[in-house]
């Protein structure tokens, strides 16, 4: 059944000089994106940010920037609504995989992510990378992006 599905994810820098930030790579799908899950009845999106990041990473942290709203058509044929945050390490700055659902916690640049996209290898990839370049441009001050889009018109499709 294909349906709305609301959720979180969490760009963590943890290197700036070049700039990398976390990626997990799910056990169920063999893929690499950001710290990310779904928001449960009555929680707010910061509240659930900050527990899937925890869930899956073991990392308390801070959400710092609402860096945007972007949706897609996932290949299982659900309606994403993905709300994406930079997120600051508050705390444990070493992260553990949540056993049974995170394969593997690895930083990657954004040259290094587009890599992986070419391989397939990344969940929903043009909104993955889009929500880089994003974070990206807000970190190097850029005036050639919206550093914080309110709505994703064009509705993608991802490789999930």
């Amino acid at each position: 059944m294909t349906e709305i599905k609301n959720v979180v994810s969490a760009v963590i820098s943890v290197d700036y000089f070049p700039l990398k930030v976390l990626y997990v790579k799910t056990e169920k799908h063999k893929k690499w994106g950001f710290p990310a899950g779904h928001i449960e009845f009555g929680e707010s999106l910061e509240a659930a940010v900050k527990r899937e990041t925890k869930e899956e990473t073991n990392l308390d942290i801070h959400p710092l920037i609402y860096l945007g709203f972007w949706e897609y058509i996932s290949t299982d044929g659900n309606h994403i609504h993905n709300h994406s945050f930079e997120g600051k390490i508050i705390g444990n700055r070493i992260p553990k995989p949540k056993e049974g659902e995170i394969e593997r916690i690895e930083a990657f640049t954004l040259e290094e992510a587009l890599e992986i996209g070419k391989k397939g290898l990344l969940r929903a990839p043009q909104s993955n990378i889009e929500i880089y370049q994003t974070y990206t441009d807000l970190m190097n001050n850029s005036n050639n992006r919206p550093l914080y889009p309110l709505f994703r018109r064009d509705i993608l499709h991802s490789s999930i």
